[in-house]
């Protein structure tokens, strides 16, 4: 896909996502901010500056300005590093999600991956919901009960699993609108994949899926069966919110996840 494409499906499928969960929550703010409803002169734009090294433009996240209707500009230095080669410069969770705080500059409601360090499968949805700012983690409440007993029915506990989601915060419209914004958390949840190694990712949603495995198909032909991405392995199947909110979609759920097990018994 193309990336303006690339980020129009993103967004679309962003945007399908915390509507689901405001259906099953209702609407929410986060501290003294709501990520919702921001408005958009309170978002920069991203600031163009050339490249040092081949002098294409590269677009930096920038802070809002103390001052009023001031942005600040980064200027990089010669040798300055693109936000691509820091973050694979990573090595561990820790610092990964340290640069993500860094980067992305205009909050600090953050809810980042939780787990094992060595997970047997790692679980990755869309954005956090409601409960998850609460406490502090990846699949809370209602969702995250659900998730555990589906998990547990598998034969996975807690020692295999590791939980995180494509976004580590809920984003304005302008924000999924921003190409370098939806590519750069794309390319942050890949590297915590890279990190971490798992045996197989669990995609729980349309946003993961088709994110992680690169494809905009129907969600339906993708979910229920184990692709196979620069020799990382996923497997996809409905979010649990789905689940909450259509009970219906509980039996195809529980088959791809009897799939699932039975790629894992191979392992």
């Amino acid at each position: 896909m193309s990336d303006s494409t690339n980020t129009a499906f993103i967004t679309d499928r962003v945007i399908r996502f915390l509507k689901q969960q405001r259906e099953l929550f209702g609407d929410f703010s986060v501290k003294s901010v709501d990520l919702n409803t921001r408005e958009e002169p309170a978002i920069p734009a991203p600031v163009p500056t050339p490249s040092a090294s081949n002098g294409n433009k590269e677009y930096h996240v920038v802070p809002e300005s103390k001052s009023e209707g001031v942005t600040e500009q980064i200027e990089p230095t010669n040798d300055e590093q693109s936000s691509e080669e820091r973050i694979a410069a990573c090595s561990s969770v820790e610092a990964l999600n340290s640069l993500y705080s860094e980067l992305i500059k205009n909050t600090n409601d953050f809810v980042f991956g939780k787990g094992s360090n060595s997970p047997k499968v790692m679980i990755i949805g869309g954005a956090p919901g409601k409960n998850d700012y609460k406490d502090g983690r990846p699949f809370s409440g209602k969702v995250g009960k659900l998730l555990d007993k589906i998990l547990t029915a598998i034969s996975l506990s807690k020692s295999d699993l590791y939980f995180s989601n494509i976004l580590k915060f809920r984003p304005s419209k302008s924000e999924l609108d921003n190409a370098e914004f939806t590519q750069m958390n794309t390319t942050f949840i890949k590297k915590e994949i890279d990190i971490l190694q798992p045996n197989i990712v669990l995609c729980v949603g349309e946003l993961a899926t088709q994110t992680l495995i690169n494809d905009s198909s129907d969600f339906d032909s993708l979910r229920g069966r184990l692709h196979t991405v620069e020799e990382q392995n996923y497997f996809a199947t409905y979010h649990p919110a789905q689940l909450l909110l259509d009970e219906s979609l509980k039996r195809p759920c529980w088959e791809d996840l009897k799939i699932l097990k039975e790629h894992l018994n191979r392992r």
